[in-house]
C-alpha cells in the first residue's frame, strides 16, 4: 500500500478500446494499492505520478510485524482498511448500477426508434 505524501497519482487501467481509463486521481493523504495487504492477487490498476511525488510504503510484512508486536494498533489498522474498502466497493457497485441503467435506456430508446421508423 502506498501512501501520497506529496505529489499526484493517477490510478489507470487500460481499456480494450481506448486505452488507458483514469480511475482516480490522488493526491496528499490518499492511499492505493491496500488490497496487496490483504492478499497475493494480481494488481487491477497501475498507478502513474503525475507530478514529482513523495510516497510511504506499507508492505504486507510491515502489517504482519506490526499484528505480532502491536496487536491492537495492527487490528484498529485492519478495521479501518475493511471500512475504507466497504466505502469503495459501495461506490463501485452504485457506479456499475448507474452504467446498467444507462445501458438499458440506450437500449429501449434504440429499440423506440426502430419501431418509429418501421
Amino acid at each position: 500500500m502506498y501512501v501520497v505524501e506529496e505529489g499526484q497519482v493517477h490510478i489507470k487501467r487500460n481499456t480494450l478500446n481506448n486505452g488507458p481509463l483514469t480511475l482516480a486521481e490522488l493526491e496528499e493523504g490518499d492511499f492505493f494499492g491496500e488490497l496487496a495487504l490483504l492478499d497475493e492477487s494480481p494488481r487491477s490498476a497501475d498507478a502513474a505520478s503525475q507530478t514529482a511525488s513523495v510516497l510511504i510504503g506499507f508492505f504486507r510484512p510491515d502489517l504482519f510485524t506490526l499484528l505480532d508486536r502491536e496487536p491492537q494498533l495492527g487490528s484498529k489498522i485492519i478495521l479501518e482498511l475493511a471500512r475504507i474498502i466497504g466505502i469503495r466497493l459501495r461506490n463501485s457497485n452504485i457506479e456499475v448500477q448507474d452504467i446498467k441503467q444507462q445501458l438499458a435506456e440506450s437500449a429501449h430508446d434504440r429499440s423506440d426508434q426502430t419501431a418509429a421508423s418501421g
